[in-house]
């Protein structure tokens, strides 16, 4: 074999691209290379091991990108899920707790109220906790923020569609409401709170403050300990939900309870006024009152032993 044989090289460039190169030595070999027989046979077995090679390695990326495009239209449509079901739970919430203030609340008085909002939530929570955890509250998604259990997205989207299903519950249960002969939105509202004159029994707005955040605490403390690890597996719904009800019987005469800021917001839209102005209340304390549980569960009770 000649010296000269034995230098001759494709020409190839040192930066050159995968992609680039099988292209580059596909030309080479289609233009043969000067030499020896067993030097070209040599590069036929190179070239097609590249070409296999390459070929093998294109597939897998394809197949990655296909897959992940496929999770994360999976991933986008259960956080869809997610959000419908907290906007379905919170709607039943609304609408049977302030429909039973409004359409029944002369019929079965603060207790029947209490157990109205609480036993929703029970049954909300064996309704859809398997798909988003049934929150229906702002309050209980921020606090999950905080304590590590929830990601700044779905918080957003949890809090929307709340929000959404609370002022659809309102405008529905306004429709039924008026319905009635002589019903009048600014007598007999839609179960809206208030403090002040607004009250139910007049309590200033200080005390208003401190029983809708300490009344919030307490409710998200209910929550992150029956749900927690070591909690008996199957009864958070009832615990949750009989919990709500004694805040309920409690918090009524205070502000009507809250505890909530999307089942306050969604009557105060429609009546509009003292509800409106004063609805900065019943979405501060309600959040200051979770985050405060959530700190306070995270720093000395969330333990799995």
């Amino acid at each position: 074999m000649s010296e000269g044989a034995l230098n001759i090289k494709p020409q190839i460039s040192p930066a050159i691209r995968p992609h680039d190169l099988h292209k580059q030595l596909k030309s080479d070999f289609a233009a043969g290379f000067p030499g020896s027989p067993i030097k070209n046979q040599i590069y036929k077995y190179f070239i097609l091991f590249f070409h296999r090679a390459f070929g093998i390695a294109k597939a897998g990326i394809l197949k990655q990108q296909t897959m992940a495009s496929i999770n994360d239209k999976r991933r986008e449509r259960s956080n869809m899920k997610k959000y419908l079901a907290e906007l379905i739970g919170t709607f039943a919430l609304v609408l049977i707790g302030c429909g039973s203030v409004v359409i029944a609340g002369q019929h079965i008085g603060f207790l029947g109220i209490a157990f109205a909002f609480g036993l929703t939530v029970l049954a909300m929570v064996y309704a859809i906790g398997s798909i988003s955890g049934c929150h229906i509250n702002p309050a209980i998604t921020v606090a999950m923020l905080v304590a590590g259990k929830i990601n700044a997205k779905d918080t957003v989207g949890y809090i929307v569609a709340q929000c959404i299903g609370a002022i659809i519950a309102a405008a529905v249960l306004l429709a039924i409401a008026s319905g009635k002969t002589g019903y009048s939105l600014s007598v007999s509202g839609l179960g809206q709170n208030g403090y002040g004159l607004n009250s139910p029994d007049q309590y200033s707005l200080a005390a208003c403050f401190i029983a809708e955040l300490v009344l919030t605490a307490l409710f998200l403390f209910v929550i992150f300990g029956s749900t927690h690890a070591n909690a008996p597996k199957g009864f958070a719904g009832l615990s949750i939900g009989f919990s709500l009800v004694l805040i309920h019987l409690i918090g009524i005469p205070i502000t009507g309870t809250s505890v909530n800021p999307a089942r306050s917001l969604g009557p105060a839209v429609f009546a509009g006024g003292a509800a409106l102005s004063q609805l900065w209340l019943f979405i501060v304390a309600p959040i200051l009152g979770g985050i405060l549980a959530a700190i306070i569960w995270r720093g000395l009770f969330d333990k799995v032993e």
